[in-house]
C-alpha cells in the first residue's frame, strides 16, 4: 500500500472514477488500522493457542510429578 503505484491516479483515466483510498489520506489510515487490526487478532489467537498448550504441558508434569511422588512414598 506504500508503493507510490498504488497512488497514481494516472491508472484510472479510463472514465472509472478514482478509489477513495488513492487520494483520501484518513482511508489510507484506515486502512493501515484495519490491517494492524487483522495482525493483532491473529497474534492474539496465536498467544491463546500457545497459552492453552503450556498449561496442558504443566498440567501433564504435574500428574508426572504427583505420580513419582505417590510411587516414592509407596502409596501408588
Amino acid at each position: 500500500m506504500d508503493d507510490p503505484i498504488w497512488s497514481d491516479p494516472a491508472l484510472y483515466t479510463g472514465g472509472e472514477d478514482v478509489p477513495q483510498w488513492v487520494y483520501d489520506t484518513t482511508f489510507k489510515v484506515g486502512i493501515r488500522a484495519v490491517i494492524q487490526l487483522d495482525c493483532c487478532s491473529e497474534e492474539s489467537e496465536r498467544l491463546e493457542s500457545e497459552t492453552e498448550g503450556f498449561i496442558g504441558w504443566v498440567a501433564d508434569r504435574f500428574d508426572l510429578l504427583n505420580q513419582a511422588w505417590y510411587e516414592s512414598a509407596g502409596t501408588h
